[in-house]
């Protein structure tokens, strides 16, 4: 279904084989430096969080590709219109209302970071796997650059120098984090900054990094494999690992 002028949300539902049983609700943002949304990190996320008994909404929020001129208000307007959209429904779409959790990977993890923030009212849990944070470490700041156009260069170096620890605060929802140490897109830096800052804030939060693995690795197994590299078992088991947390 469309969501605005040019976002996308597709439903991943389960069957219904109980009439009054709603299940618990992720809304997932795929990374792709807001130049364009990675299918690796969608469908397949999805998928998974099915098999788990979640319903599942990916949202393919606007991107430098449909819009060169977009804003980063723009694309929060969009997640907040498809969480809008689930509570509304939320009987028809067999969702809990009261567990409904959001997932970013990179970009997205940096969107899913500020919306869980601000949107604390709905948002119950945040997920963020290698999420970008901060533009502090100018390192990674020029390597996420690089992959710009030069035409949309302004807009999304914009997007990218909003830091999400910013909007952290009291109401900022629990939050489970993973990365790599090998990452050379997001610096592990950054997310440790924004792990002091809710530590600080007192937010519940779990980190996990691990020893190896490049950026983007998705469900790190067979299922999002694009290239050699990124089936990386110890880094599989991120997602069994947070269904764990969500539950406790």
């Amino acid at each position: 279904m469309q969501i605005g002028k040019t976002a996308t949300l597709t439903n991943y539902l389960l069957p219904v084989y109980r009439k009054k049983l709603d299940h618990p609700a992720f809304i997932v943002l795929p990374g792709g430096g807001y130049n364009y949304v990675s299918q690796r990190e969608g469908e397949p996320v999805a998928k998974a969080l099915n098999a788990a008994g979640y319903q599942a909404f990916v949202l393919e929020y606007t991107t430098w590709e449909k819009n060169p001129n977009l804003t980063f208000q723009e694309v929060v307007d969009e997640v907040r219109k498809t969480l809008q959209y689930i509570v509304d429904n939320a009987e028809v779409l067999r969702v809990d209302k009261e567990r409904i959790y959001i997932i970013g990977f990179s970009a997205g993890g940096h969107l899913a970071a500020v919306c869980g923030s601000l949107f604390y009212k709905y948002i119950k849990k945040v997920v963020l796997a290698y999420p970008y944070l901060t533009s502090r470490y100018v390192e990674d700041y020029e390597k996420v650059a690089d992959t710009w156009d030069e035409e949309g260069k302004e807009s999304l170096k914009h997007i990218y120098s909003i830091d999400a620890e910013d909007y952290i605060s009291k109401n900022t929802p629990p939050t489970f984090i993973w990365a790599t140490a090998e990452d050379k897109i997001t610096s592990p830096q950054g997310m440790l900054d924004y792990i002091r800052r809710l530590l600080l804030t007192n937010i519940p939060v779990e980190f996990h990094l691990y020893g190896q693995g490049p950026h983007g690795l998705s469900l790190a197994n067979e299922a999002t494999k694009e290239v050699e590299g990124q089936v990386v078992p110890r880094v599989a088991t991120w997602l069994p690992t947070l269904l764990s947390w969500i539950k406790q």
